[in-house]
């Protein structure tokens, strides 16, 4: 495996998992094939080398993994799993992009234009760009004397959500299921994860068409003051027309996405700060439930 470790004082403080000189050479090399820059190709990346899509003037977005390419703006940059993210075992907020602009074809048009129309700053690994595309400023970083992308970001958090008081844990794993034989019900789960990755909560939305229903569980687990618990928040009416539960449930992912879901974050907060004894009380505050 030709994956090489840096440690650069001017990016990164831990090991980062970059291309090597020898994989740049090879990337741009096969990037000169023509198809890279046909708009209507659809690739499928075999592995972190391969080539997405080569712009009109030339620059090369790689799958990437974490640490470098188009995976590692999207993971971090993008509006995916709300505005925080886990980062080298750290939760962070990074600049996101705007919504209307986070597409492969979007992120083209501004490392042109940023690539373009600005002089590069040399530093460590990387060359640096720095320019405005559609009146926001970003940064464009490419590997060192070459046209393969690393990053790419706003430099500004214009586009983040207002900020949360729950900082010690991100978004998770977001799934969807439908059990037909438990009442034909649909269920939404969004956990959250503390910094090594592990499960600490899971809000879980039930949705039964059968009784026209609508309920919010929460699961707290791996707490080393009491056994993993299951604690019931609310129902409601649910209000779906015409079958559409598939839009409803893309709705609840939506929210999550784009950290629109603050008075669960600070149900979290006030467990966490308050302790499960007060968990009825907590409830009935946030959710304005008849006591």
């Amino acid at each position: 495996m030709l994956f090489i470790e840096f440690i650069t004082s001017n990016y990164f403080n831990i090991m980062e998992k970059l291309l090597s000189r020898e994989e740049i050479i090879v990337i741009e090399k096969e990037a000169q094939n023509p198809w890279y820059r046909l708009k209507n190709l659809v690739i499928i990346p075999e592995d972190y080398k391969s080539i997405n899509s080569v712009t009109p003037k030339g620059l090369i977005f790689i799958n990437g993994n974490n640490d470098t390419g188009l995976t590692h703006i999207n993971e971090r940059h993008r509006h995916s799993n709300g505005n925080y993210k886990l980062t080298k075992g750290k939760v962070t907020n990074p600049s996101l992009f705007d919504l209307k602009s986070c597409s492969l074809l979007d992120y083209e048009k501004i490392v042109d234009e940023v690539y373009l129309n600005n002089e590069k700053i040399v530093k460590g690994l990387f060359d640096e760009y720095k320019g405005y595309f559609g009146g926001e400023l970003y940064n464009l970083i490419l590997y060192k004397d070459s046209r393969i992308v690393h990053t790419l970001y706003p430099q500004k958090k214009i586009f983040n959500s207002s900020k949360r008081q729950l900082i010690k844990y991100v978004i998770g794993k977001m799934n969807a299921t439908h059990n037909i034989f438990d009442n034909d019900a649909y269920t939404v789960s969004i956990s959250y994860i503390d910094c090594n990755k592990i499960d600490k909560y899971i809000f879980k939305f039930r949705l039964i068409p059968k009784y026209n229903l609508e309920e919010l569980w929460i699961e707290i687990l791996n707490n080393k003051e009491h056994h993993d618990v299951a604690l019931f928040i609310y129902s409601k009416d649910l209000n779906v027309q015409d079958g559409k539960y598939p839009d409803y449930l893309k709705r609840i992912f939506t929210s999550f996405e784009l950290g629109k879901v603050e008075i669960l974050e600070k149900l979290i907060e006030k467990i966490e700060r308050r302790g499960l004894s007060q968990f009825s009380i907590i409830v009935n505050e946030l959710f304005k439930l008849s006591k």
